[in-house]
């Protein structure tokens, strides 16, 4: 696995552009590896229960 492409889905998904499961994807690894990566760096794991659209709907 490279971690040029470890390191883009990380920063996607610190940007909140991809989910945890589709930068799980975005590399070629299982949603629980990914997580484990994030945690391993500190990165906090976001409660994605909540679509990005329902997100704004509330805010608004």
């Amino acid at each position: 696995m490279r971690q040029d492409v470890v390191a883009t889905a990380i920063s996607l998904y610190q940007a909140r552009t991809l989910t945890l499961e589709q930068a799980a994807r975005y590399v070629g690894i299982t949603p629980g590896m990914m997580r484990e990566r994030l945690r391993l760096k500190n990165i906090e794991i976001r409660d994605e229960s909540v679509s990005a659209d329902e997100e704004f709907a509330v805010a608004d």
